[in-house]
């Protein structure tokens, strides 16, 4: 069998026109959706298991479009091919959608272009809070940006995303960027049921054509602290391209990086 034919088609709906109540009754119009498909298209879209960037899914042939939904509305579509290996952690997930930033209230779009983004889900995390955790680290790095965090599936995840350049990095270190997390749990809602469930965050370092991915899951504040601020030495070896693999978890049974 050769390696192409070994692959698996899948296929999908990343994002549609219905209301989104938990984004305050968000909707996509269906030119935004045709947009998307030729941005995807063009650029491509790596899929991660349950929004979790530590988690990729390895794809390719990945081809979006619009199509009619029986209810009358859209769907953003898509249909690509996935590594065999890969299947179990697809069918692990409650389901396929899409991730995308957007600027707060009153802020101005583009593609952000600073040497540090914080992106906080928007459900969970409003736009003042956010505004604290850029207050914390403007003091050292003016260009940081801030986004809203929209994962559109109908229950998301209290997630946050912090991407930055490795020659940021050593402005900041753990300590700084746990005061500026601490600003966003103090601020983060409570979501009825699920207002007890897990912080993720995922800290992306880049440096050069190298990108390197950390994350830490708790519903503990303190175990957070803990893990941001002994963060350092695993962002060091990140930068340096000595860390053993590009991904790296914060293990809360030893309290621990993995690859410490």
């Amino acid at each position: 069998m050769s390696e192409f034919s070994s692959w698996i088609p899948i296929h999908g709906v990343l994002a549609t026109t219905h209301r989104i109540e938990a984004y305050g009754g968000t909707r996509f119009p269906k030119a935004f959706l045709e947009q998307l498909a030729v941005d995807i298209n063009h650029r491509g879209l790596p899929m991660s298991q349950n929004h979790d960037e530590s988690r990729r899914l390895r794809t390719k042939n990945f081809r979006a479009f619009v199509k009619d939904l029986e209810d009358g509305e859209f769907g953003l579509a898509f249909g690509a091919e996935i590594h065999p290996e890969d299947v179990g952690a697809l069918e692990q997930m409650s389901g396929i959608s899409l991730t995308m930033t957007a600027p707060l209230a009153g802020e101005s779009g583009g593609r952000p272009s600073g040497r540090l983004l914080i992106a906080g889900n928007a459900a969970w995390f409003p736009d003042d809070a956010l505004a604290d955790a850029r207050g914390v680290l403007s003091a050292v790095i003016p260009d940081v940006t801030v986004r809203r965090l929209y994962e559109y599936s109908f229950d998301p995840d209290p997630n946050v995303v912090i991407d930055v350049l490795g020659s940021a990095w050593s402005l900041i270190g753990g300590n700084l960027l746990w005061d500026a997390i601490k600003m966003l749990l103090s601020g983060r809602l409570a979501l009825g049921s699920r207002s007890s469930a897990s912080t993720r965050i995922t800290i992306k370092i880049s440096e050069g054509d190298r990108t390197s991915i950390a994350t830490v899951e708790s519903e503990s504040p303190a175990a957070v602290e803990l893990a941001l601020k002994s963060f350092d030495k695993v962002a060091e070896q990140m930068l340096g391209g000595s860390a053993p693999q590009p991904t790296v978890r914060w293990n809360k049974t030893t309290d621990r990086w993995d690859d410490e």
